[in-house]
This record gives C-alpha cells, structure tokens and sequence, in this order.
C-alpha cells in the first residue's frame, strides 16, 4: 500500500489526456485554468483538429441539448428580474447554472473535457479509463437535472400558474428536459463503451471491495452513488447495509441501463439489502433514501457497500496525520451541518412563502453534497485513484459551482433570516474542499 504523502499520482486533469491532431502528442489540460465561471481566455481543452467526419449522434444531442436549454434560458429571462431573483424561481436558476458547468458552451465545461466524453482515442485503459470519469460525472449530473425538472414541472407553484411568462418557461423546460433525458442516455452508453473497452479483468481485482458512507439524512430524502460489481459470476449481486437508528426507506437503481429499480423501496433500520447486478461488470448504482418519520429532524446514516471492484493498481493508505485532519473536518462538517439542519427546519416550519422555498432549496443542495462526498466521512480504509477522481471532478465542478451561486443569489442575500445560512454553508463547502485537498495526492495541493 502507498500513502498520499509518499507518492506522485497523474492527477484526474492530466488523466483526462486526450489525443490532439498527432495520435503521438497528447494534450495536457490546465488544471489551475479551469473553471465554470466566465471563460478567462484559457487554452480550449480540446485544442486539436476536429475529428475527420461528421458529428457523432453524442455531439448531436449535446448541440440539441444546448440549443434547448438556451431557449429556456432565454424565457426565463424575459420574466421580470424580481421575479426571476425571488425564492420562487430560486430552483430553476440553479438548474441554470448546473447545465451550464455540465454542458456549457465553454471548452471547460464537464462534457467536453475529453473531447466530447471519449470522441479522442483512450491513452490509458483501466478499470474507469480516463474517459468514464468525466463520462459518469455528467451522466449523473443530467439524470439530477432530469429529476429535478421533473420535480420543479410537477410541484412548483410557478408551473402551475397562467401567467404567460411563466408558462412559456414551462414549455420550454419541458422541451429541455426531452433532450437532456436523450443526452443522458448517450452518455450513459458512452461510458459504458469505455468501461468495456478492456476485459475487466485485466486490472488489480479486490474481492472484499466496501465503501462506507456517513450521510444526514433531511427531510425529503438523499441520493448516493457507488460502483459495485457482483461478488462473482455465481453469485452475482452486492450487498448494502444500512444503519440508521431509525427506519428509512431505500430504493436502489440502476443508473446506467435505463435507471430502472433493481431494488423496490424497502423499509430498513438496521439490516442489509441485496443488490442483483450483472456479473464482472462496474455497475454505477444509485441509493435513493426516504426518512420513514416526517418530524422535521435529520437522521445520521452509515451505509456500506460491500462487493467486487477491479482496480488501475493499489488502494493508497491515509497516514495519521492525514487521518487526523479528516477527523476533525468531520466534527467541523458535523457542526455546520446541525447549524444549518437548525436553522432551515426553523425557516421551514414558520418563514414565509418565499423564505420556507428558499430554504427548502437550500436544504435539497445540502442533502446532494452530503450524498455524493459522504465517503470521507466515513472508516475510510483505503482509498482508490478512480473513486477520489470523481469526487474530485464533482466537488470542484459542479458542487462548488453551484453552492457559491446560491449562496449570493438575492432569493439568499435580500433576508437577513439567511445570513446565518449562507455563513454556515460556505463553511460546509469550505470543509468539504479541504477534505478533497486532504485525500488528494500531494502534487494536487498546488492545483
């Protein structure tokens, strides 16, 4: 085993090499020039001759995805800006501003990394080729927005009204939502192309594969990710356990082949759930979690997923000096965490209109960050190069993004009921960054 402070790893933006142009000359992307902000004038990512040929059918989604979403952008400006800035469209914006770190027309955005998730050839195979990483981070991001849209379309007051503006925002989100649900699929088949690309098992293979994630659990429920193989081809099924003091219900879903059930919603407080999965395959699942009791308070939750993984090379130890900083991060994240539960249940239960949707919002982007970097949170055993990754690339792309927007969108900034929110939430997001740097190699402090 090799600890994080002892070794140079090639860090997630060098292992996004993509071949430009000479199949001999690799480019290299600027991990410091990136970012989902205004483009600064930085090197394009993908700097080489367009590939010979027409658009590939994922290129073609994604011009069709942003030429929707535009669209929708376009009508979501033309409602006045008071409107726009208040609580009430607060969700929508934030979708906004997701799709544009996702897929954006800027050569930094999430999809065209690689050159359009895989379109160069592979410099590197492994058990997740360079190319999946970034492919399963937006795959997972378009099926979030997805479901949010359809949350915002089905229970939002502001899609219910006849208000013209608001309706045509409602149409053109709707016809957004159908390309970006087409997109997700292709890239969903992509990643699944890469993964495929070399058997299996060919890499490191680790028969007592577990992640444990610790999560808080609010009102309104959480999601997890995790990629797990069948133990063995006889036996081709992983295992999660579950303990949360109370119960909950768990629904586990496949989220490559078509985002279907492979677990139906199960109540569980202490126990454990099977997970049917195909054999000697990484299969990317989705942990859907629902308190049982609706009291307003959040629940503690271990989860354990116990399985078969097949690896680039070994799992890296953490010493004690950086398992001491991560203890303590943890007390620190555990601390905002019941300021901020605290403070929203409290806006929730007796705010107005506009400050109970505020803080609801604010709550669903907690529960995300929670779900997707509950990892470190965790008995972290050992960690591997592909799952710090994709935490890494989530964190710095999408989360950071997206938690520094809310946290000065005027639906935030204009009542004084948040300011104890938004201190809280840019110390969890500034917790949750120190933990990455911390589990990251030592030649990506400097990044």
């Amino acid at each position: 085993m090799q600890s994080f402070t002892s070794i140079a790893l090639t860090t997630l933006l060098v292992a996004l090499t993509v071949g430009c142009g000479d199949d001999d000359v690799p480019l290299v992307i600027d991990a410091g020039s990136l970012d989902a902000g205004t483009d600064a004038g930085t090197p394009p990512v993908d700097a080489g001759e367009p590939d010979a040929g027409p658009p590939s059918p994922i290129e073609m989604a994604r011009d069709d995805a942003r030429m929707q979403v535009a669209e929708a952008t376009e009508a979501f400006g033309m409602i006045p800006a008071a409107s726009r800035e208040s609580a009430e469209l607060l969700a929508v914006d934030l979708t906004f501003v997701r799709l544009d770190a996702v897929i954006g027309e800027k050569s930094t955005s999430l999809i065209d990394l690689v050159g359009v998730i895989g379109e160069k050839r592979l410099i590197r195979p492994a058990s997740l080729p360079i190319n999946a990483i970034p492919a399963i981070v937006v795959a997972r991001q378009l099926a979030r927005v997805v479901r949010d849209i359809d949350d915002q379309l089905a229970n939002a007051a502001w899609a219910a009204s006849t208000e013209p503006l608001r309706m045509a925002l409602r149409t053109r989100l709707t016809e957004a939502r159908d390309s970006l649900a087409a997109l997700r699929d292709l890239v969903w088949d992509r990643y699944r192309e890469i993964v495929d690309s070399v058997p299996i098992t060919t890499y490191p293979e680790d028969t007592e594969y577990e992640d444990a994630m610790v999560v808080m659990v609010p009102p309104g429920g959480i999601d997890m990710h995790a990629i797990v193989e069948g133990r063995q081809v006889t036996a081709a099924e992983a295992n999660i356990s579950v303990d949360c003091g109370r119960a909950v219900f768990v629904t586990v879903f496949d989220e490559e082949r078509g985002g279907t059930q492979i677990v139906g919603r199960e109540m569980v407080m202490l126990g454990g759930i099977t997970v049917p999965l195909p054999a000697e395959t990484p299969s990317s699942i989705r942990i859907a979690v629902e308190d049982s009791v609706s009291d307003g308070n959040w629940t503690q939750c271990t989860f354990q997923v116990f399985g078969h993984r097949h690896w680039r090379g070994d799992a890296i130890e953490l010493d004690d000096g950086e398992n001491t900083t991560l203890d303590t991060l943890t007390n620190d994240w555990r601390m905002h965490n019941a300021m901020l539960q605290g403070a929203l249940e409290a806006i929730i239960a007796s705010g107005g209109a506009g400050e109970r949707e505020a803080a609801t919002a604010v709550r669903a982007f907690i529960a995300e960050m929670s779900g997707d970097t509950g990892t470190w949170r965790g008995p972290i055993g050992a960690l591997h190069e592909d799952d710090y990754e994709i935490h890494d690339l989530l964190f710095t792309r999408v989360i950071d993004v997206v938690g520094a927007h809310l946290e000065t969108s005027p639906a935030l900034t204009s009542s004084g009921v948040f300011d104890t929110v938004r201190s809280d939430l840019a110390a969890l997001r500034m917790t949750e960054d120190t933990a990455r740097q911390t589990l990251a190699p030592t030649h990506m402090s400097g990044l």
